[in-house]
């Protein structure tokens, strides 16, 4: 026998994932619910396929969402979201999906749960659109999605055209907003670059190896490398199948996390933090164009520099959108590895603004003096394509620090199936 669970099957961006409507699952204790979450997807599965679940096998088909209506005054819903490991049972609930936040706001809507009295002037009637406001629970962080509906639901169709996706949808605008606290945890050790001695506890063959890097806590926490620091990467990969190359990475990762504070040690950051901090590795574009998997030829003039990041340990098949996050948050920040590639891209009318250019002071009414804020938008080519994103960042004078004010991007989302995913009941004991 099996127990039925109201559920709807959602494509965000790049990502697909089972949402949950969390008074759906309120008769259930955690150990139950988790229980849940991975029957559904599949997992785990040590044949690497998940063929008895809901999910896709790769870190960006592997995935939960729970939405519950908020308590907070000045948002919609709450989002929790859950990184499934395809032969695993420990569900990482330490991030955000950037890409699933888009299906969360089209979630809200389909399912009635925006607050009528955030959006006095939506009427359900003709052409709209509606800014769903979101608080991700995962990070702490307030989420808003420009949504464009008809009739009061969201648009599907449309002409937004994404790297990785075979079909154009409706145009979803995300924005993440920052507050004081979140732009004070930029960089968690305080360093533009920190400096990281492998162990071996992962890699022995890189044991005492120095890597440099940039830790980042903005939209999910990213550790980023220059591709030519590790032996055998280009920055061009399609595929990332040597397994020593990694380990390599997976130790970099690792023990990113725990000089970030996630943990006391590499150990426990490999066994049970598998989604985040990611790692992404930067190269200078070349001369070259390439091609995309779905045939697209890309030419150097479209884009500024190259990117990849891992997810699960696996090479994403195109670019995290909460990655993309912080690299857009710091590539404008002189010192920084990723400003390494936007400075050399410059000189070849690279689309960003340079901080320093804009640099004029103005005071605030406390007499707290600041830079003018300044617009980075970036172009950077990854697996399926190229990615574009735009950010708002300054620097705060008197604390001498950076500061992210806002991040936006554009995705397309909708609901794949709606009804319910059957659960054995033996998963139903506690």
């Amino acid at each position: 026998m099996q127990k039925g669970i109201k559920a709807v099957f959602m494509r965000g961006g790049t990502s697909k994932g089972v949402f949950f409507n969390k008074k759906d699952l309120e008769n259930f204790s955690e150990k139950i619910r988790n229980k849940i979450f991975l029957r559904a997807i599949g997992s785990p599965d040590p044949y690497l396929n998940q063929m008895d679940g809901l999910g896709g096998a790769t870190s960006s088909t592997s995935k939960i969402a729970v939405i519950s209506q908020s308590q907070k005054k000045n948002c919609d819903i709450n989002y929790n979201f859950g990184a499934v490991p395809v032969n695993g049972d420990k569900i990482d609930f330490s991030g955000n999906c950037g890409n699933l936040s888009a299906a969360a706001g089209v979630f809200a809507v389909e399912q009635n749960m925006i607050k009528k009295e955030l959006h006095p002037d939506f009427k359900g009637v003709g052409e709209e659109e509606i800014e769903v406001k979101i608080y991700q629970e995962n990070i702490d962080q307030i989420i808003i999605t420009k949504i464009k509906c008809q009739d009061g639901f969201p648009k599907v169709e449309g002409s937004c055209e994404m790297a990785g996706l075979n079909n154009l949808g409706s145009q979803i605008i995300v924005e993440m907003v920052y507050t004081e606290k979140d732009n004070n945890l930029i960089f968690p050790t305080g360093n533009l670059v920190d400096e990281i001695e492998l162990t071996g506890e992962i890699c022995p063959k890189s044991k005492g190896k120095k890597i440099q890097t940039t830790l980042v806590n903005v939209g999910n926490p990213t550790v980023f490398v220059r591709a030519d620091d590790i032996n055998g990467l280009t920055g061009f990969e399609k595929q990332l199948n040597q397994e020593e190359i990694l380990l390599e990475l997976e130790e970099i990762r690792c023990l990113a996390g725990v000089k970030m504070g996630f943990a006391e040690n590499v150990k426990y950051m490999n066994e049970n933090r598998p989604a985040t901090p990611k790692i992404s590795f930067l190269q200078n574009k070349n001369d070259q164009n390439y091609i995309s998997p779905s045939g697209e030829e890309i030419f150097p003039e479209k884009y500024d520099f190259q990117a990849r990041i891992l997810s699960m340990g696996k090479l994403h098949h195109a670019f995290t959108a909460t990655g993309s996050i912080s690299l857009v948050a710091v590539v404008g920040i002189p010192g920084t590895i990723c400003s390494e590639f936007y400075d050399q891209q410059k000189v070849k009318q690279n689309q960003i603004k340079s901080i320093n250019e804009n640099e004029s002071e103005n005071q605030d009414q406390k007499g707290q003096k600041f830079n003018i804020q300044s617009e980075i938008s970036i172009n950077f080519a990854h697996r399926s394509g190229v990615m574009d994103i735009m950010a708002k960042i300054q620097k705060n004078q008197e604390k001498n620090q950076w500061e992210v004010q806002k991040v936006g991007f554009s995705r397309t989302a909708r609901s794949i199936m709606r009804g319910e995913v059957l659960i054995p009941n033996g998963e139903f004991v506690e």
